[in-house]
């Protein structure tokens, strides 16, 4: 039976006694094989992600309908408030 993310850490936590520091979450995670609903969910998100919004815009940063207020990026800049 392959152990979920969630049940990996939860291991880990009871084995140390408190809560797994990034690098000790890290560690933990070269060992890790996802389960295939892992790998389901990260598709989807994935597929979420690299759709287009919903105003038809490729990347929903760059939209002003869905980040309004904003202004878009430029060559990799952070996004400014106008």
């Amino acid at each position: 039976m392959q152990l979920t993310w969630p049940d990996r850490l939860t291991g880990l936590k009871l084995k140390l006694g408190r809560d797994p520091t990034l690098g000790e979450m890290l560690a933990e995670a070269i060992d890790h094989t996802m389960t295939p609903a892992e790998i389901e969910a990260q598709r989807q998100s994935y597929m979420r992600a690299m759709a287009p919004c919903e105003h038809g815009v490729a990347d929903f940063e760059e939209c002003p309908q869905c980040m309004p207020g904003r202004t878009a990026r430029v060559a990799g800049l952070k996004i400014v408030e106008k």
